[in-house]
């Protein structure tokens, strides 16, 4: 499991009235283990929530949170796996658990230089993605990146099939998200974990 720190950021630029804050440093625990050549590790969502405050929710139906993976391996075509994780409803004012705890990486040798990891919150301001709501949140959408060949095949099946979901329903000019958090989790020998 990688075990350090972790940071997040939003890539957009500083909006008062969304409520972001500024980047948090979390610590994974006291005594962080380095995930060293041929071990094995997962990365996992522990658990996020949103809190919907400001005039940009007032006509805001849904928030979407997206992600996207990179393991940097050849058996992935060196490129992004992408899930929508989940889609939920956006009440004003009220904060809500999101229901995110997935892994998003399942047991891979650490085999690779780095792995990139990013989450991303983009309002649905026209409610485009209510018809599939059900679908996202039973993991319709979703596939955990391995690098067991059937499994990356599937994941990146889902991948393209979810970022083309998002790209039909929801306009070019609403899909900037409104909060992202990336990391690029260096594996490695001999070299410190870095995030952008």
């Amino acid at each position: 499991m990688v075990s350090s720190s972790l940071f997040g950021r939003g890539n957009s630029p500083p909006n008062v009235r969304t409520g972001t804050t500024t980047p948090l440093h979390v610590p994974r625990n006291a005594n962080p283990q380095t995930v060293k050549p041929g071990e094995y590790f997962i990365i996992k969502v522990h658990s996020a929530q949103a809190a919907f405050r400001g005039s940009i929710f007032e006509q805001v139906k849904q928030l979407v949170v997206t992600s996207r993976v990179n393991l940097h391996h050849p058996v992935l075509g060196n490129e992004e796996v992408y899930a929508i994780q989940r889609a939920r409803d956006v009440h004003r004012d009220r904060a809500e658990q999101l229901g995110l705890s997935q892994n998003l990486i399942w047991l891979v040798p650490a085999t690779m230089p780095h792995v990139s990891v990013s989450i991303e919150f983009i309002l649905d301001k026209e409610n485009r993605l209510a018809a599939l709501t059900s679908l996202v949140n039973d993991d319709s959408f979703l596939r955990v990146v391995s690098l067991a060949p059937p499994a990356a095949a599937v994941a990146k099946s889902v991948g393209q099939l979810a970022q083309k979901i998002v790209q039909t329903f929801i306009p070019a000019e609403q899909r900037q998200p409104i909060l992202q958090f990336s990391g690029d989790f260096n594996l490695a020998p001999g070299a410190t974990q870095r995030l952008p």
